[in-house]
């Protein structure tokens, strides 16, 4: 009987041992900003005009160092992949070389600026202010937008 009891628990600390050490879990290296979210509204800055993105179907993804902005409603906007660097430190994130996704890649070219527009970017390379993450919520700051959406 005892060694049925040592066989038991010597397998049953082995078997924990694999599953313990087979978890590979990636941790978000953005925190509260990587996932997917819903672009409910831009507001833009110079006429304080608020459009509402929600009937639109408009998402961002954050993973990683990159962004994808995606049109999902058939609005005729172009879809986009780009670096994305946060700051933990100063509470900031730059979003830059975006270029437009064709198929599971890009097209190698920098991205029309006017295209960005619709997702409340205005430059190559645009500096935002993190107002909001706390995982439900993300308000992003620039000094062209600002962009609230909802995690999904």
């Amino acid at each position: 009987m005892r060694i049925i009891n040592s066989k038991v628990t010597t397998w049953s600390l082995v078997i924990i041992m694999i599953l313990t050490c087979s978890c590979d879990k990636k941790w978000p290296i953005n925190g509260n900003l990587d996932g997917y979210w819903q672009l409910m509204t831009v507001e833009t800055k110079s006429d304080g005009v608020k459009k509402d993105c929600q009937k639109k179907r408009m998402y961002i993804g954050i993973q990683l160092h990159m962004i994808e902005l995606k049109d999902l409603g058939n609005n005729g906007y172009k879809n986009f992949f780009g670096e994305l660097n946060y700051d933990e430190d100063k509470n900031i994130v730059v979003i830059k070389n975006l270029k437009e996704k064709v198929s599971t890649s890009d097209n190698g070219q920098m991205a029309d600026i006017k295209d960005l527009n619709h997702y409340g970017i205005n430059s190559q390379e645009t500096v935002f202010d993190v107002i909001k993450a706390d995982g439900k919520t993300l308000i992003l700051e620039s000094d062209y937008a600002r962009l609230t959406m909802r995690s999904f």
